[in-house]
């Protein structure tokens, strides 16, 4: 998992867009060198492997947790689990294939560019949260 615009909240519009900005660049460059692990899997004779990222900006509460022996940051809250629910999601057509699959909530979809390539996938009901209906947006494989 990874967290941005933490542990210092981005309270602005301005920042919170850096923040959806830099998420979604991160994840095409899992996406890309995931691809380029599976490739070389794939021409060495090794199994590949899918990978599914969610993304989802809201508000969350950040802490460090555990003892002096063992810190750990951890975030809670509804967007951590949208943002769960969004990279588990098993889509019908399958799409998590060797190249990766993105998925957005339109709340980060919301702080991207009008430009950015994104195509509407449906509705995620994301049990256990208080927006049990979300709308999701995906936005597709890097080729």
């Amino acid at each position: 998992m990874a967290v941005f615009g933490a542990p210092i909240p981005s309270e602005t519009r301005e920042l919170q867009e850096r923040d959806a900005r830099t998420a979604v660049a991160c994840a095409r460059e899992m996406c890309r060198r995931f691809a380029q692990l599976n490739d070389g899997w794939q021409r060495s004779g090794k199994p590949t492997a899918g990978l599914r990222i969610g993304l989802y900006s809201g508000a969350m509460v950040g802490c460090t947790i555990g003892s002096r022996q063992r810190l750990e940051y951890a975030v809670i809250g509804d967007a951590v689990n949208v943002a769960a629910r969004l990279q588990a999601l098993a889509l019908p057509d399958g799409d998590e294939g060797e190249r990766g699959r993105i998925l957005i909530g339109d709340t980060t979809r919301a702080l991207l560019p009008v430009h950015e390539p994104c195509e509407r996938v449906g509705i995620l009901r994301a049990q256990g949260t208080r927006r049990a209906r979300e709308r999701v947006s995906y936005s597709g494989r890097l080729t």
